[in-house]
C-alpha cells in the first residue's frame, strides 16, 4: 500500500482557510504536518541587495504575524494533537540569492520614472495636481508587483524543495500518513514533482 499525502491548498490568512486547515487535520490524523514558509533572515548583504524585497517581506510577515494563518492554526492542532510538524520550504537567504539579478535595481526607479511620465501628463492635461491618494495607491501597487515578480520567480525552486523534502522525510522518518499545507498555486507542481512513489490526495 502507498504512503499517502494530503495536499491542501489555501488563500493565506483568511477564515476559509484556517477553517479548512483545522477540519482536514483533525478529519485525517496524519503522522506528520508539512508546512510552507520560509525560515531563517535576510544577512547585511542580502538587505543591501534587495532592499525594497526586504521592506516588503518584512510588512508581510508582520501583518500575518498580527491576525495570523493557517499554518499557525496547523501549528496550534500539531501540538494539541501531538503531531510532528516539518517545514518543506526554502530558507529567505535561498530564495533571495536564486531571486537577485544586478538589473533587479533599475527596476523600482523606472517604475517611478513611469509615475512622474504618467503623472506629469496627467497634471499638464487636467490642469490640476494628481490626488495624492492616487499617488499612494500607485506606490503600493509598484510594491505588489515587485512582490508577486519574487514569487512568480521563485515559485519552481520552491515546489522543488517541498517535493524533495516531503519525499526525504516520509522515507528517513517512516512516516505513512502525511498533510501538507501549502499556499493554492503550489499542490498541482508539488504532485508532479512527487510522481508515483506516494499516493497524493487533494483536498
Amino acid at each position: 500500500m502507498k504512503k499517502k499525502i494530503y495536499m491542501l491548498g489555501t488563500t493565506h490568512g483568511t477564515p476559509t482557510s484556517k477553517k479548512e486547515t483545522e477540519v482536514g487535520i483533525r478529519e485525517i490524523i496524519p503522522d506528520v504536518i508539512f508546512l510552507e514558509g520560509t525560515t531563517g533572515g535576510f544577512s547585511l548583504e542580502e538587505k543591501l541587495k534587495e532592499p525594497l524585497l526586504w521592506v516588503i517581506l518584512k510588512l508581510y510577515y508582520y501583518f500575518f504575524g498580527v491576525v495570523g494563518d493557517e499554518f499557525d492554526v496547523a501549528i496550534r492542532v500539531g501540538k494539541e494533537l501531538e503531531i510532528p510538524i516539518r517545514k518543506v520550504d526554502r530558507t529567505r537567504s535561498e530564495l533571495v540569492q536564486y531571486f537577485h539579478r544586478w538589473y533587479n535595481f533599475l527596476l523600482p526607479p523606472t517604475y517611478l520614472l513611469f509615475l512622474y511620465g504618467l503623472f506629469y501628463g496627467i497634471s499638464s492635461w487636467t490642469k490640476t495636481p494628481v490626488p495624492l491618494v492616487v499617488v499612494l495607491i500607485m506606490l503600493l501597487m509598484g510594491a505588489v508587483l515587485y512582490f508577486l515578480y519574487f514569487v512568480k520567480v521563485t515559485k519552481d525552486i520552491r515546489d522543488d524543495s517541498f517535493a524533495a523534502k516531503i519525499k526525504d522525510y516520509m522515507e528517513k522518518e517512516g512516516y505513512n500518513k502525511a498533510f501538507l499545507v501549502c499556499g493554492r498555486y503550489h499542490p498541482n507542481d508539488v504532485k508532479e514533482k512527487i510522481g508515483d512513489a506516494f499516493e497524493v490526495i487533494e483536498r
